[in-house]
């Protein structure tokens, strides 16, 4: 019976739930560092957006503050440039041109049906509408600027409503 004697000192951890015990520990391990991969991730993301929109802000305050001579030319082409501190980024200043649809489209009518049918009352508000559809849209601007990075070509765009204060309101007889 000498193969049967049994252990004096079992206070000690069997193979099985060292096992157990290190499995567990990895899949904390795992889980911890993924998620603070993540959180590196996320942050460094949110501070490139952030670098994005005062980059954004900063050319519309300018502009706002600076406003170009307002002509038809802005509207040909978007204009890029550089940012003379930050080399990475670029900025698109794109020019458009407030437009109001035809107040026939606008109510759902067909010109050429209402030629005959219309009154003095809707002749006056056609008149007035067209004048005040010519007058802002000489003076209303929109100005979209997009930023955009390249070492990680994201972009981020703001845009804004210009006024022409130049710009001439004129009503003529009705």
């Amino acid at each position: 019976m000498i193969g049967l004697i049994p252990f004096k000192n079992d206070k000690g951890m069997t193979l099985l739930e060292v096992m157990i015990a290190l499995a567990i520990f990895s899949v904390f391990i795992v889980s911890f560092m993924t998620s603070q991969g993540y959180n590196i991730t996320d942050s460094q993301e949110l501070r490139d957006e952030i670098i994005l929109r005062d980059l954004a802000k900063q050319v519309m305050d300018e502009t706002i503050i600076n406003p170009p001579a307002f002509r038809e030319s802005l509207t040909l082409t978007p204009e890029t440039k550089t940012f003379e501190d930050y080399e990475n980024y670029t900025y698109t200043m794109t020019w458009k041109k407030f437009v109001i649809p035809d107040l026939d489209k606008i109510q759902g009518n067909d010109p050429s049906e209402q030629q005959g049918k219309r009154d003095s009352g809707d002749e006056i508000q056609r008149r007035i509408f067209d004048q005040v559809k010519k007058n802002l849209e000489k003076m209303i601007w929109q100005l979209e600027i997009t930023v955009e990075s390249k070492l990680n070509g994201k972009k981020y765009s703001v845009s804004s409503w210009l006024y022409d204060n130049e710009a001439k309101i004129r009503f003529e007889s009705l």
